[in-house]
């Protein structure tokens, strides 16, 4: 005889009053243990309720093997969370849900029947210290695989390649790359000058000391114009009128799979674009971007007031976690695989920990040991995700993981660009005006001609337009 959920009384009448939904579940199964479920704080949510068996279909809104009320919300979440919960890769989970909504006037049940799960991954639960961002990184790699088992005798699932290294069989937790910059060591890092990219930014990259050096300990990246003699140039889209530097591990050192922290301090100034990112060292799949996919571990814009059409900041109180993916530009699907982290107080205003957490079961993105979000390994892979069948083009992932593109070897990048026609949108508010439009033939000339404007927030006698880096550390998981 199964029982009867109490929560039925509460849904009467409930579709005479303003409509609402209940908002998707999103389900993660734990290994060895765990099960949590949850939903958004939707604002006039006051209860959310999870009912559900494990490979055993409901019966109508039976009260199920999981049955639990949750009185609050915690996070910007509702959630249900079972530690003592088993289930494995296969299992389905059926369930339904429920949810107090108040609209203001009236409190009524709301339900989300006929709903399945089916266990793809199990992740690993995540430990946190507060007081330090160093710890947890330590912890999530040891606690990762002693929970996960994917690595035997304390090896590594983490595979590293490049000049650099030396130990193919790695441990767990074992520090795989560190760099403090008590120098500029070229053994770890080459310049990457004379080069644009694919976002038509308006820099030139360098080799030279005026563009990047290290300085009590710290890697400056530092902005400079194209000529200090005040010429203007001629109108040519081939104009770059900044000069700065891009410096990678290629052909040095390369891994797939680890815990990364940068330790960065981002410039202050308009227009000005630093990253620090990631791309494949062996082409697996191809090297034609982004089939071959990118790793954007931080990106941000300089400007201190820059909003977007909707007054959201998205200047320097924002920083973003990005994977780029697709079978061409056009259908470069990132903007599923885009997250955000954001503080009023400015993310330019002191060093912080920028970290990654790439595992067989997908990328988590950090600041200071804070998650800012998590793409998981899809169901079904990127190219099912992105809904690339019926493009045209043929999935050169087929034979690799659902994680592909992004199982295979990485090497570090790190960069200031600036303006380009690409990362800055042209509905974007900031004081003064955007100088140039993307679609415009002579952007670059366009900016440098509003020099008066933009210049001076650079504040160019000081280190404040500088890319500053303390450290950048790589973890064995």
């Amino acid at each position: 005889m199964w029982k009867v959920s109490l929560h039925l009384f509460a849904l009467v009448c409930a579709s005479a009053v303003a409509e609402f939904e209940v908002p998707d579940a999103t389900i993660e199964a734990y290994s060895p243990e765990g099960l949590k479920v949850s939903i958004p704080d939707v604002d006039g949510i006051k209860l959310f309720a999870f009912h559900g068996k494990v490979n055993e279909e409901m019966e109508g809104r039976e009260a199920g093997t999981f049955s639990s009320d949750v009185t609050r919300a915690k996070d910007g979440s509702w959630t249900f969370y079972d530690p003592n919960a088993k289930l494995s890769v296969g299992d389905t989970l059926y369930y339904w849900t429920f949810a107090d909504y108040y609209d203001g006037e009236n409190k009524l049940g709301y339900v989300k029947e006929d709903q399945e799960f089916t266990v793809t991954v199990r992740l690993c639960v995540i430990f946190q210290i507060e007081y330090s961002a160093t710890m947890v990184v330590i912890l999530n790699i040891l606690l990762f695989n002693f929970f996960c088992g994917f690595s035997e005798a304390g090896l590594s699932v983490t595979e590293v390649s490049g000049s650099l290294t030396t130990k193919r069989k790695l441990k767990s937790g074992q520090l795989i790359f560190e760099d403090n910059f008590d120098v500029f060591d070229s053994y770890k890092w080459q310049h990457e000058p004379n080069g644009n990219s694919h976002l038509k930014e308006f820099q030139w990259y360098t080799n030279s000391s005026r563009n990047s050096y290290v300085e009590n300990g710290i890697l400056h990246i530092k902005p400079t114009l194209y000529n200090e003699t005040g010429t203007d140039p001629i109108n040519e889209p081939n104009f770059y009128p900044i000069r700065s530097a891009r410096i990678s591990t290629e052909d040095l050192f390369a891994f797939k799979y680890g815990f990364v922290e940068i330790n960065a301090k981002i410039p202050s100034g308009d227009w000005l674009f630093p990253a620090l990112w990631m791309m494949p060292s062996e082409g697996t799949y191809t090297k034609v971007w982004p089939l071959c996919g990118e790793i954007d571990i931080m990106e941000a814009a300089g400007n201190k007031n820059l909003t977007n059409s909707q007054q959201e900041p998205i200047g320097q109180q924002r920083v973003s976690s990005t994977l780029h993916w697709g079978p061409s530009r056009a259908l470069d699907r990132w903007r599923l695989t885009f997250i955000t982290k954001n503080d009023p107080s400015s993310f330019s205003s002191t060093f912080r920990k920028y970290q990654l957490q790439w595992s067989p079961q997908g990328l988590t993105f950090f600041v200071d040991g804070e998650e800012s979000g998590t793409i998981s390994t899809p169901d079904g892979g990127f190219w099912n995700l992105g809904n690339f069948n019926g493009t045209g083009f043929a999935n050169p992932w087929i034979n690799g993981t659902n994680l592909a593109p992004f199982d295979q070897k990485f090497f570090l990048i790190i960069n200031l660009a600036v303006g380009g026609t690409s990362y800055f949108s042209d509905n974007s508010v900031n004081a003064g005006g955007k100088p140039w439009q993307n679609n415009s033939p002579n952007a670059s000339a366009d900016f440098w001609n509003a020099r008066s404007q933009w210049l001076p927030t650079w504040n160019p006698e000081s280190d404040d337009s500088h890319f500053q880096i303390d450290y950048v550390r790589v973890w064995a998981l």
